[in-house]
């Protein structure tokens, strides 16, 4: 954040304390500090992409119904250290609509007072793709996700060797290289979001998919022409404590 939006956003914060106190307007704070983030943008709205600035309303929008929809006893006045970073950050990832959303997300928590967002998750917003937080969106509705690895039965040394990928469906039909999804899968491990653990869900149907691929063919038919074995290896993907509270703010 440059000098002059943090002293600007500072003194806004200054005489929200002040105002608070008799008005009780936090909406009225959101206010301020959308136009001293984003009112320069505006001033040069002429040489933006009309996209862009149809991106920046929907985003205020979007934040706008949120605080709305708080109720009033749930209302207060956000923390800057919150809400400051993450207006700031979104000015550039205004046209990523997952992102867009998250970091809206984060700005309406930050008013209601039955919500913690951490300090940590706008840098974390930072740090991710629109593919990687749709990947994250599919534990809204499931507590784990399968994955496969594989084991090369080695006949001459008898030895197994793990093949070293991890192979994830995430939102393909199906699996060509079994690398589809390894950068985002190490990212989001990096960040300490999900981890990978060798349990396995007791609905077996769930690992189908994985023996239907052309990976896993391709990978069957090689290791069958050699005297080593491909081994499929079943496991799965779960949230770690900082993923749980991060989707549970951001998604």
């Amino acid at each position: 954040m440059d000098p002059l939006t943090a002293s600007a956003i500072s003194k806004v914060a200054t005489e929200v304390v002040d105002v608070s106190k008799k008005s009780k307007e936090p909406r009225k704070t959101f206010d301020d500090l959308w136009y001293l983030t984003f009112g320069r943008l505006g001033l040069t709205a002429d040489k933006l992409r009309a996209k862009h600035q149809v991106d920046l309303e929907n985003y205020k929008a979007s934040i706008t119904e949120k605080i709305e929809s708080i109720p009033d006893e749930n209302l207060q006045e956000p923390k800057l250290s919150i809400v400051g970073p993450a207006l700031d950050a979104a000015r550039f990832y205004i046209e990523e609509k997952e992102l867009r959303n998250m970091f809206a997300e984060i700005v309406a928590a930050s008013f209601d007072k039955t919500k913690s967002p951490h300090h940590s998750f706008v840098e974390i917003i930072k740090q991710i793709t629109p593919i990687e937080a749709n990947i994250l969106s599919l534990f809204i509705d499931n507590t784990h996700l399968p994955i496969v690895r594989y084991d090369i039965e080695q006949k001459e040394t008898n030895s197994v060797i793990d093949y070293g990928l991890t192979v994830f469906k995430g939102f393909l039909d199906d699996i060509d290289s079994g690398e589809e999804y390894s950068i985002e899968l190490s990212n989001l491990k990096r960040l300490n979001l999900i981890e990978e653990k060798s349990y396995v869900l007791i609905d077996d149907t769930k690992y189908e998919f994985f023996k239907h691929t052309t990976f896993h063919k391709g990978l069957k038919e090689y290791y069958n022409q050699t005297e080593n074995r491909c081994k499929l290896k079943k496991g799965i993907l779960e949230l770690t404590p900082l993923g749980k509270g991060f989707i549970k703010t951001c998604l």
